[in-house]
């Protein structure tokens, strides 16, 4: 989403805030946080009930000679998803939901999926971006117990 998007500098009716009332939610106690999520900035013990992100892959379309850079940027996504993952266990409250969306290829497997023994997947939704890149929209919730 665009700066433009969250801050609400488009057309009436096209930013954030009509999402809510699309969906007949309020917003009155909703807020939008931009910032690097492998840095915990929040007090311990803040929880929020949802976490959604649309992080920055880095990935634009490769050609085959480009399949090194491809590999080391895939390699920091995962890094960055597993720490969004950690950062949404600490701070979800239980039964909060983690939404993120996730690149992948057309030949993806779902043992490509980062697990968490806190969280339950209950979707995992594919959209084709171009070519044989794909982005996957994967809704978790966090387990209310969850043994150590």
């Amino acid at each position: 989403m665009s700066r433009f998007a969250l801050y609400g500098r488009r057309k009436s009716g096209k930013d954030i805030w009509a999402n809510f009332n699309q969906y007949g939610l309020n917003p009155t106690y909703a807020d939008l946080v931009r910032h690097d999520i492998t840095k915990d900035c929040y007090r311990p013990g803040l929880t929020f009930d949802a976490v959604v992100c649309d992080p920055p892959y880095g990935i634009r379309i490769p050609s085959k000679r480009d399949a090194r850079i491809v590999s080391e940027r895939t390699d920091a996504v995962s890094h960055l998803l597993s720490e969004l993952i950690k950062f949404s266990f600490r701070h979800l409250r239980p039964g909060g939901r983690l939404v993120y969306w996730m690149i992948t290829t057309d030949e993806y497997t779902d043992n490509e999926m980062l697990v968490h023994p806190g969280f339950l997947i209950i979707a995992n939704g594919d959209q084709l971006l171009t070519g044989h890149l794909r982005r996957r929209l994967i809704v978790m919730v966090k387990r209310v117990s969850v043994l150590s």
